[in-house]
């Protein structure tokens, strides 16, 4: 046998060394594989000992020797070896650093993985269920239509095949095919609903009730299935079945208690256990479902069950929709079942105002329970707008009053009741202290004003009382959480607008406005005591409200002046009380920048009604060619008289204020007097007015004169 030749030596020298090198790399890859198991495992053993190759590489040469064959040179003896033989030792025969860095990602892989299983075994799967359910279906309208096999056949196969299908996904359940069973076990409950539909309404092979409980029985082994194999998909068609079977089974007798308790039962069910396993898509089956089926039922209730019938079933179902995990149901369902009771006590005002309150008290232990502050709102809110509803329908009596009350009882109690718990008020709780004193103080006007409008005023200065206290109340035990500020504002703010509302309610004219300057007087006290800015707010606009009276209704009282005495009339008693009450909030807001205001409407109703005064006393005692010269000088007069005054009291009481208005009217009056009255009145006029007015300004400058030193240092003390 003749020897090799060189060239043949090197190349299968080449080929040991590659061999070793991929060897080396295997067992490197073992060893690794190895140690992360043992990681996972908890027990760290041992490194594993990398073996020595069998025998050493041969370094390479640096270079292609001629006898060498290169990657695309192929061997004497042999086709042309592929250059991925010739790999570098950093990966397996055959792999490249191109081929490596070009591979892609895990992570679409795993998300196509994940799409590509989801389809395959859960649409798949159910879109295959549904089409097994059409082929049954198919096939017994085919077998009727050849009268193949009569009713009782029919019925009987449609059993076997939902037996047979259920007994299928008990078989894969076992062996670990859970998801593959939720199809089969679905087509078998749609084939025994079918079957039972059958038995019961098309052939009437069973009585109707009979049918009716086996389809409750197949909807509670739909339930049990789904809850144990946790198939959401097959719970929902149990749930869908369990609505369709009444309905399908109906024969047009009059069963409303039933039906019903029916409903109430299977949505109990089915909801505790979606509640428990975090099924929600079963509340958007069963709220509309629901809806519809018992909004049916409800609509075709006689008369004489309208009330407890209808009372039940929107009882029922709000206590369970109102636990529903989707909150935006619990108030649908509040305020649809608030709605439906006047509906269905629309003959019966006590039944309604009885169920009314039970179901806002289940409302607002629902708030709180559920720490929903807003639910309390929407309870509230449907109850004043079933009220509503019960006033606008029949004559307003005294039951629908009383419960009203009720109603606002229960309401205005769950603030203090939350704040009282620790709750710190929100907007929620905030919100059902103006919409409580708006629903109640519209149910006894509605009540009221018909029957008996001289209690109207009293009414609403009462719940104003209420509100008050409640405010006093909650400042007083629960000062100390800073939330509270703002229940205790709302409360008085209530009780501002209802006492204000009171006063026009129960008493007439002139003593509205005398009233409201009381109102004004007191308010002030209180914020003063209260020490709130947002009550000064209130004196301020209550002031607003008695000028405005003031100016608008009562200084126009007495069109005659014939028909009233100077001074001894209601019209100037009104301006001088009101000018008292001005003057009484300015004293208890004093030394706030509040106090102003109150304290100039004080003079401008004291100079306002003494010049309605003279104004009509010209009037009655003056011939018509002199009045208006009259007019103008008696108004001149009076008001640098006044102006007088207070700069006489300004530097009594060391008050710059005073001193300052009185300037500043005696200033106008000045230029009243040169600017009108010297062209305008009469000449023994014009001598009275520059007479009087002078003999006055030189008494006020004497004044100043005379006092100069005090008011000096007054002045310098008051600038340091």
């Amino acid at each position: 046998m003749p020897d090799p030749q060189p060239s043949d030596l090197d190349l299968v020298n080449q080929r040991m060394d590659l061999l070793a090198r991929v060897n080396a790399q295997l067992l490197a890859r073992i060893g690794e594989l190895e140690r992360r198991l043992q990681r996972i495992d908890g027990e760290p053993g041992p490194p594993f000992a990398q073996p020595e190759p069998p025998f050493a590489a041969a370094p390479a040469p640096a270079q292609t020797q001629p006898n060498q064959p290169s990657a695309s040179t192929p061997p004497p003896d042999g086709p042309p070896v592929p250059a991925s033989q010739y790999a570098t030792a950093a990966g397996f025969p055959g792999e490249t650093d191109a081929t490596r860095h070009a591979a892609p990602s895990a992570v679409p892989q795993e998300r196509a993985q994940s799409a590509e299983t989801s389809f395959g075994l859960n649409w798949l799967n159910r879109i295959g269920a549904f089409t097994l359910v059409l082929a049954i279906a198919f096939f017994f309208k085919y077998a009727i239509d050849n009268n193949w096999i009569g009713p009782t056949g029919r019925v009987l196969l449609g059993l076997m095949a939902g037996a047979a299908l259920l007994g299928l996904a008990h078989y894969f359940n076992l062996r670990g095919h859970a998801l593959f069973t939720q199809g089969l076990a679905g087509a078998g409950v749609s084939a025994l609903y079918l079957s039972f539909w059958a038995a019961g309404s098309l052939y009437h092979l069973i009585p109707t009730p009979l049918a009716f409980f086996a389809l409750v029985a197949v909807t509670a082994l739909a339930g049990a299935l789904a809850y144990r194999a946790n198939a959401q998909a097959l719970a929902a068609l149990g749930l869908i079945g369990a609505y369709l079977a009444p309905p399908a089974l109906s024969t047009g007798e009059y069963h409303p208690w039933i039906l019903f308790s029916y409903l109430f039962v299977v949505n109990a069910g089915w909801l505790f256990v979606a509640r428990r396993l975090n099924w929600r898509v079963l509340e958007f089956i069963a709220v509309p479902a629901t809806a519809v089926l018992g909004g049916a039922i409800f609509a075709d209730l006689r008369s004489s069950d309208a009330g407890p019938a209808g009372s039940f079933f929107l009882f029922s179902q709000c206590a369970v929709f109102i636990l529903a995990g989707y909150r935006p149901f619990a108030h649908i369902v509040q305020a649809a079942a608030a709605v439906g009771l006047a509906a269905a006590w629309r003959d019966n005002q006590t039944g309604f105002a009885v169920s009314s309150a039970v179901l806002l008290l289940l409302g607002l232990v629902a708030s709180h329970g559920r720490a929903l502050p807003s639910l309390a709102v929407t309870a509230a809110g449907a109850c004043s707008a079933a009220f509503a509803i019960a006033f606008a329908a029949g004559p307003a009596s005294s039951t629908l009053f009383a419960g009203a009350l009720a109603a606002f009882a229960l309401s205005h109690s769950f603030l203090p009741f939350r704040a009282a718990n620790g709750q710190a008020p929100g907007r929620a709780e905030l919100c059902l202290q103006p919409l409580n004193a708006v629903a109640v103080f519209a149910a006894g006007y509605a009540f009221l004003h018909p029957h008996h409008p001289a209690w109207q005023g009293v009414f609403a200065a009462s719940l104003g009382a209420v509100y008050l206290f409640t405010g006093l109340a909650l400042r007083r035990y629960l000062g100390q959480v800073p939330a509270v500020s703002n229940a205790v504002v709302l409360s008085a703010g209530a009780a501002l607008a209802l006492l204000t509302a009171a006063i026009p309610l129960q008493f007439s004219s002139f003593r509205i406005t005398i009233l409201w300057a009381l109102e004004a007087a007191a308010l002030a006290w209180i914020a003063r005591r209260l020490d709130s800015v947002r009550t000064r707010y209130g004196v301020l606009a209550v002031c607003l409200l008695v000028a405005l009276r003031l100016l608008y209704i009562d200084a126009g009282v007495y069109p005659d002046p014939s028909s009233y005495a100077l001074l001894a009339n209601a019209r100037f008693v009104t301006f001088l009380l009101s000018a008292a009450g001005f003057a009484a909030a300015a004293y208890w807001l004093r030394a706030t920048p509040f106090a102003l205001p109150p304290y100039l409407a004080a003079h401008a109703a004291s100079l306002f009604g003494l010049a309605l005064e003279i104004h009509g006393h010209v009037r009655r005692v003056v011939a018509s060619a002199d009045r208006f010269s009259a007019e103008m000088v008696s108004l001149s007069i009076l008001f640098a008289v006044y102006g007088l005054a207070l700069v006489a009291a300004g530097v009594a009481t060391r008050t710059r204020l005073n001193r300052i208005l009185g300037l500043a009217i005696l200033a106008i009056v000045v230029v009243k007097l040169y600017a009108a009255d010297v062209w305008s009145m009469h000449r023994i006029y014009r001598i009275v007015a520059f007479s009087a007015l002078g003999v006055l300004l030189l008494s006020t400058s004497f004044l100043y004169s005379r006092f100069r030193t005090k008011i000096e240092a007054l002045l310098q003390d008051e600038t340091k």
